[in-house]
């Protein structure tokens, strides 16, 4: 979960800061890769450590979709560029 934290820290520090510099806007292609030299190992790990348990299917599935979530995101980008393009 703490790399999934840093992942999406990535992102919302990107926001802030276009928020605070308007002229800088970074390429989301670049948040996107450096997010993901977070959310890989992060979801990598959090695999591995899935166990035969129920208990531990509920606490590695938070990590793991914030993972996927982080991964994923240039997809929900795209959409929502769509959506308010219409």
């Amino acid at each position: 979960m703490i790399l999934a934290s840093w992942g999406w820290g990535v992102w919302w520090l990107a926001l802030m800061a276009v928020h605070v510099w308007p002229d800088w806007s970074p390429s989301t292609d670049v948040l996107w890769w450096i997010s993901c030299l977070f959310a890989v190992p992060g979801l990598c790990l959090g695999l591995f450590s899935f166990r035969a348990h129920r208990v531990w299917l509920l606490l590695v599935t938070v990590p793991v979709l914030a993972n996927v979530s982080l991964l994923s995101l240039p997809l929900y980008l795209d959409a929502a560029r769509r959506v308010l393009a219409l």
